[in-house]
């Protein structure tokens, strides 16, 4: 997934338009099939090179609320200094975020797992109480 560090000041811009464009060709591929179960998910990019602060936040929070992305992808160098980055704080932190931005990739999470989706992966995050949600078939 992209990490958008070129252009910072488009990243938010970039990331909303990949995650949108995500979603339709989800919603395309799952309605085409209707008699089926929904068979195409996918992870969300992030907009890990914003220059403002809680922007990352504030994605991960937009995608949960899109019913075919499951999770998100992070890379281990996060914007540059590591997942520990302060930068990063309000994604594991739901204290500051106004809509518990942890709480937004545990329900993408549950969403996977109970989606009846076999082939749904989950993404390793760290929650703010340090455990992590494994990646896992389910």
């Amino acid at each position: 997934m992209a990490q958008f560090h070129r252009g910072k000041g488009k990243a938010s811009e970039w990331a909303q338009k990949i995650n949108n464009d995500l979603e339709s060709t989800c919603v395309q591929a799952n309605s085409a099939q209707p008699d089926k179960l929904p068979h195409l998910f996918a992870f969300g990019a992030l907009p890990l090179g914003a220059p403002q602060q809680g922007t990352v936040a504030d994605e991960v929070h937009r995608v949960s609320t899109l019913p075919h992305i499951r999770g998100v992808i992070m890379g281990t160098t996060g914007q540059g200094n590591g997942l520990d980055d302060p930068e990063l704080e309000a994604v594991w932190e739901p204290s500051k975020t106004p809509s518990s931005c942890s709480s937004c990739i545990r329900n993408m999470a549950c969403r996977t797992r109970h989606s009846g989706d076999l082939r749904s992966f989950v993404a390793t995050v760290r929650s703010p109480a340090g455990d992590t949600l494994s990646p896992h078939l389910h």
